[in-house]
């Protein structure tokens, strides 16, 4: 059996998705299946046991970067008698997912209940601990991103973390229903309680976008804060925040998982692939009533999800790859 690894949707790849390449080779080597590379897919074609060039056979076995089935099916693209999706996931860079449908909120979990119920967590808290202690990062081995620091302001105690996303991102735009930044200025502006309000914008909120919307946010940060919110925008550490952090709001966020690394209860709209775990806001009306009760977060059963989505879902290594490639191809 033959295994195609196609360019689309990314070409030049970087340095942390050469490991999941070389991760993905050597699993499916060791699994008896002869690789072939595209020849777009630069560096990852020169990675050894591999031939380069793809001849368009149906009982291949397509894998694509960062896309989804809709996406490929649309552009015309050979789908084989098996399709996996590849893309990098949180909480660090040695994390990534095969997946049937998709990536991140367009997953094949998103809509398949994990067995979570099975799931024995036993010492592999421990792990989650470490990662937690050692302040992982899904870019923690990308040159091309800033080190995170420590916030320069004293983060208040018990308080609301609302966690935003990039307005672009498709996991907003294409998985939900658009324009992020209006969603969680609606969340912002509604709630009402007690507790203190930080906001987290992704890092990347004022990088290659037009002035307009920059000033759009600009405004809406000074809402925000106006109305008692503390804002931050930058590289600040979410692994600095969340030990004070009483509830975490967030859509289709790699933060979400790190919320429930650190055992915080989350709260989640736009239907994101670990929405199992959390509560659902489906209407801004109700985000107060779930800030203030939290009576529906379970640790044992957050312990369960991420111990199920970490260990078993995920691949990291050799091993874990060449287990997840059997349960998707064979």
């Amino acid at each position: 059996m033959k295994v195609n690894i196609c360019a689309y949707r990314f070409q030049q790849i970087q340095e942390d998705w050469i490991e999941y390449y070389k991760i993905l080779i050597k699993s499916l080597q060791k699994l008896g299946l002869d690789v072939c590379v595209s020849p777009h897919l630069h560096y990852v074609r020169d990675l050894p046991g591999v031939s380069v060039g793809i001849e368009d056979n149906s009982e291949d076995i397509y894998i694509f970067n960062h896309c989804t089935i809709p996406e490929l099916v649309k552009n015309g693209f050979e789908l084989g008698s098996r399709t996996l999706i590849l893309k990098g996931s949180g909480p660090s860079a040695k994390y990534f997912s095969l997946d049937t449908l998709g990536y991140a909120a367009y997953s094949s979990i998103t809509y398949n209940k994990p067995p979570l119920s099975f799931v024995n967590v036993g010492s592999f808290w421990n792990q989650v601990e470490q990662m937690v202690a050692e302040k992982v990062n899904k870019w923690d081995t990308a040159s091309h991103v800033p080190d995170f620091y420590s916030p320069g302001i004293d983060i208040p105690s018990d308080h609301t973390l609302i966690v935003g996303q990039m307005n672009g991102d498709e996991t907003v735009t294409n998985f939900s229903f658009g324009d992020h930044i209006t969603k969680l200025d609606k969340i912002v502006t509604s709630l009402n309680t007690s507790y203190p309000v930080v906001v987290k914008l992704h890092p990347y909120t004022f990088v290659n976008g037009q002035e307009s919307f920059f000033k759009k946010v600009r405004g809406l940060v000074e809402k925000w804060k106006k109305k008692g919110a503390y804002v931050l925008s930058d590289f600040e550490s979410i692994h600095d925040i969340l030990p004070k952090t009483r509830v975490a709001i967030v859509e289709n966020s790699t933060a979400g998982l790190e919320c429930m690394m650190h055992e915080v209860p989350v709260i989640s709209y736009g239907f994101p692939e670990y929405h199992w775990n959390t509560k659902e806001l489906r209407h801004a009306i109700h985000v107060n009533s779930l800030v203030n009760d939290l009576s529906w977060f379970s640790k044992q059963n957050n312990r369960k999800f991420m111990t199920w989505y970490l260990r078993d879902y995920l691949c990291y290594d050799v091993e874990s790859t060449t287990k997840r490639l059997k349960s998707l191809i064979f």
